[in-house]
């Protein structure tokens, strides 16, 4: 039985974006063939490539077909848009505790590197057991529970650069390197910040139209909203108290309702003890959906596919993420 992956297949541009194949399958045939007949045929089609087929009530064989696609998506031979949910899920996690290793990963480990005065040795020697254990977790979860599924790579054979391309690259390899000295207190960040958006504007501008401004001017208001939380004495006093019992706790709740750049902002200005802050608004990066920003990016992208199932996306993420903040507090308590 032939196969032809279903990506080689020429397609078309609806109106309302979605893109179908050239090429598809009819499934009428009640004139001359029974529904599992037809059923039969659509079952072998599938596992020969074809992605479209056309189907009617009036052709009395929907249910049996029905059935047929069922059970291609159960067995993982065709994608269907749910399961996109566990692995984005994941996906997901493993930016959150992936980014914790080092000062780059994250913008609250930016943060609170620069106020630290650790090194950068120290730094990674601090997070290392929980980005062992996160890796070992998130390992063991997709082996268990993403469907192993058939991939096809079509790779270009030749590409041609253009000279654009190349002055691309090497602006944002440049840019990388600056960041990596500001990073590294080598070079003071007004000025690298000065170079990045300045190269950034000359070589490609229109990379500044695509971020989610709606988003990062959430992200400011939360800031704006920290610094008047601390100018209200009686807030200001009770939050100091816990954050100086327990700053690892404070700083994961804090996280979970006001996500973990701001409540690494907010919590700095109580205490000292900033390697534990480091560890909580990492670990507070898991639970609800506005614990991280890498989260709602997600989510947001995740709204973006048809068909999307909003509220089975939010069972499955809260899930995962209750089990791995879990497992990752025990390992701090252990530790």
């Amino acid at each position: 039985m032939a196969f032809i992956d279903p990506k080689l297949v020429p397609t078309r541009k609806l109106a309302n974006g979605q893109e179908i194949p050239c090429i598809g399958m009819g499934t009428f045939g009640s004139d001359r063939f029974t529904p599992e007949q037809v059923s039969g045929a659509v079952a072998v089609a599938i596992r020969c490539g074809y992605r479209l087929f056309d189907c009617a009530a009036c052709y009395g064989n929907e249910d049996q077909i029905g059935k047929v696609f069922k059970a291609a998506v159960d067995e993982g031979v065709v994608e269907r848009k749910d399961l996109y949910i566990i692995v984005i899920v994941l996906e997901t996690i493993a930016a959150n505790l992936g980014s914790m290793l080092t000062p780059l990963g994250n913008p609250q480990n930016l943060y609170l590197y620069s106020i630290a005065g650790m090194s950068l040795g120290a730094f990674i020697k601090l997070m290392l057991p929980y980005s062992v254990v996160a890796l070992v977790m998130l390992v063991v979860t997709t082996v268990i529970r993403v469907k192993k599924a058939p991939v096809v790579l079509q790779e270009k054979s030749v590409y041609e650069r253009k000279s654009r391309d190349k002055k691309m690259i090497g602006m944002y390899v440049f840019t990388f390197l600056v960041s990596i000295l500001v990073v590294a207190r080598v070079l003071d960040y007004r000025i690298g910040l000065l170079v990045v958006v300045v190269l950034t504007f000359i070589f490609d501008r229109r990379v500044l139209k695509k971020p989610d401004y709606s988003l990062l001017f959430t992200f400011i208001f939360l800031f704006i909203f920290i610094g008047n939380i601390k100018r209200i004495p009686e807030l200001s006093e009770a939050l100091s108290q816990l954050v100086m019992v327990n700053e690892v706790g404070v700083s994961i709740g804090l996280s979970q309702v006001i996500s973990n750049v701001p409540a690494a902002i907010l919590c700095s200005g109580f205490t000292d003890q900033i390697d534990k802050l480091i560890i909580g608004t990492n670990l507070g990066g898991l639970g609800t959906l506005i614990a991280s920003m890498a989260s709602l990016i997600s989510f947001k992208q995740y709204s973006y596919i048809d068909g999307s199932d909003s509220k089975k996306y939010m069972i499955v993420f809260t899930a995962f993420n209750i089990i791995f903040l879990a497992v990752m507090c025990a390992l701090y308590i252990l530790m």
